[in-house]
């Protein structure tokens, strides 16, 4: 179907995805669930940072989450008391500290960042 644009014309905006399932093997088997399925399963990670460098090149929304979590901080941490008011209860605040020490040490943040 085309479609008349001012003096022009132009092809329908929906996508045929027989075109890409012709996309030479260069792009090997990324398009397909099961193999992403299975490089996650096994945890290759050569294999997944190909998935990765291919979805980064040809898909806007993923390049866009990447480059989010690429430039956010490093995910270090350290936890200080410098705002406690000299009246405050000792073993509350002391509690409360150690709560969010553990809470930053059970997060596994590093690990899943990686």
């Amino acid at each position: 179907m085309r479609i008349k644009l001012g003096p022009k014309k132009i092809e329908d905006g929906a996508i045929d995805f027989e075109f890409y399932k012709k996309v030479p093997s260069i792009t090997k088997d990324y398009r397909r669930k099961e193999f992403i399925l299975e490089a996650l399963a096994s945890r290759n990670k050569e294999q997944l940072r190909d998935i990765s460098r291919f979805y980064y090149e040809t898909n806007g929304i993923y390049q866009k989450i990447v480059n989010y979590y690429a430039s956010m901080y490093r995910f270090d941490w350290y936890v200080t008391t410098d705002n406690v008011a000299e009246s405050a209860n000792t073993d509350k605040v002391l509690k409360n500290y150690l709560e969010a020490l553990s809470f930053f040490d059970n997060s596994r943040i590093k690990e899943i960042s990686q």
